[in-house]
């Protein structure tokens, strides 16, 4: 199993994203990939705008910056991320202490929105991931897509 600060690490090391134009026959074909110039993290369209995940994990942060990242979990190359960040505060409910998680999750390949799933269940594989989305108290997220002119 990999550790969990490991993972983090390697997920907020992914930066400099930008779109390069894919071709066929030396002929672009409306698609472009996401990269860093080393790895290739998605197949887009040109309306897409990637946001790395430190970015996004910053901005989150400045939100609430008592909540403390307890685990990461990612998947596709470190194309698609979810931060645990546990809130402070408890609440006891029926004789048991419940924390509460706001789930960050971002994608680099067009897939996930950019969200925040508050939520009592921490994000460890992607089962759990798909538990917080149906045990969520609160589900919000944005496309990474600018509008079409």
């Amino acid at each position: 199993m990999t550790n969990h600060n490991d993972t983090t690490a390697k997920v907020l090391a992914v930066s400099n994203l930008h779109l390069e134009s894919l071709t066929w026959n030396g002929k672009p074909v409306g698609k472009y990939v996401v990269t860093d110039g080393n790895d290739v993290y998605g197949v887009v369209s040109q309306r897409y705008t990637p946001v790395s995940h430190a970015s996004a994990l910053r901005q989150v942060q400045e939100w609430l910056p008592e909540g403390k990242v307890t685990n990461t979990y990612a998947e596709k190359g470190l194309s698609r991320a979810v931060f645990n960040i546990e809130l402070p505060k408890t609440y006891e409910v029926g004789g048991e202490e419940i924390k509460t998680f706001v789930n960050l999750r971002n994608s680099l390949d067009g897939r996930w929105e950019l969200g925040l799933i508050v939520s009592p269940v921490q994000v460890v594989c992607h089962n759990t991931f798909v538990l917080s989305l149906k045990r969520a108290y609160i589900d919000i997220s944005a496309r990474h897509t600018r509008p079409s002119r």
